[in-house]
């Protein structure tokens, strides 16, 4: 049975779209260095505008939430591109990464370069 925790990026991942002031609702969320929380999970339900977040903890989009968060914050700079551009790229080498491997890399790509045009303003 797949761990619902890999469909949400990782805590970094979320952390660094939180400083690129990534505030969509989530069913996921990380609390007190990491701590991974989901709804469902114990009758937990998700925080909402009523409901905050506890202080320092850090809201975890799925995958596809955050490629579709990217999508619409940057259109420029073509998060599928990028994610194909990454899957052809490792297709060719000795040790290609998985599909779950390539879409890290891409958000890791996409946050690079958001974070460098963030900067030159």
């Amino acid at each position: 049975m797949r761990d619902i925790r890999n469909e949400f990026v990782t805590y970094e991942i979320a952390l660094r779209m939180k400083q690129l002031e990534f505030d969509e609702p989530c069913f996921g969320w990380y609390e007190h260095n990491s701590n991974f929380y989901y709804c469902y999970q114990e009758g937990l339900v998700p925080p909402s505008p009523s409901k905050k977040l506890i202080k320092g903890a850090v809201k975890a989009p799925t995958f596809q939430q955050a490629f579709r968060w990217f999508r619409d914050k940057y259109p420029e700079i073509n998060p599928t591109y990028n994610l194909l551009f990454i899957l052809d790229k490792t297709s060719q080498t000795e040790n290609p990464m998985t599909y779950e491997e390539a879409e890290l890399a891409c958000l890791e790509k996409l946050l690079s370069i958001v974070e460098q045009k963030e900067k030159e303003i």
